[in-house]
């Protein structure tokens, strides 16, 4: 027979003050320029054709709905910081890293680029991604999809969030 207690979701099994101390850790040797190999981390990888449902697992991982439109190719990746915070109130801060290869006055206006939302019914994740790759198009050559070194980067925060750091990819698969 089962016990009384509530079963827990997977990624709610993972939260710990522990877990947190090294997110927020490993969140500031990001930030200043520590890449993912240069830590041995687990990742998860979702590639997929085109409309087989890879973002719906993003979606349901981190609660946010993802851009899909049909033969849309993300032209810069995408970093979703999740993490709980001990208080109700959501804040979600969103940022452009600018690529290596930019120009110290393309970085300065890049830099410039933050959006606030303090609710997840304010935040549309399709039309932060458009506005995002309309700032990035500063000093390209071109106005077709040029594919970016630039990082747009989403840290939401709130009492309902399993601690997750999510990298989508460009779409080249």
């Amino acid at each position: 027979m089962a016990s009384g207690a509530p079963r827990m979701d997977a990624l709610e099994q993972l939260h710990s003050s522990e877990q947190e101390r090294l997110l927020d850790a490993i969140d500031q040797l990001r930030s200043n320029g520590v890449s993912h190999h240069d830590i041995g981390l687990p990742q998860l990888i979702v590639c997929g054709d085109q409309s087989s449902g890879k973002s719906s697992v993003l979606e349901r991982l981190t609660r946010l709905p993802f851009p899909t439109k049909d033969g849309v190719c993300t032209t810069f990746a995408t970093e979703l910081i999740l993490r709980r915070t001990s208080g109700q109130a959501v804040s979600i801060v969103c940022t452009v890293t600018p690529g290596r290869n930019r120009s110290p006055v393309q970085k300065e206006h890049l830099e410039r680029f933050r959006r606030s939302f303090s609710s997840r019914e304010e935040f549309s994740f399709p039309s932060l991604v458009d506005e995002a790759k309309e700032y990035m198009r500063v000093g390209a050559t071109s106005t077709t999809n040029v594919v970016s070194e630039d990082i747009l980067w989403i840290k939401d925060t709130g009492l309902d969030l399993s601690s997750l750091t999510i990298v989508d990819l460009l779409g080249l698969i």
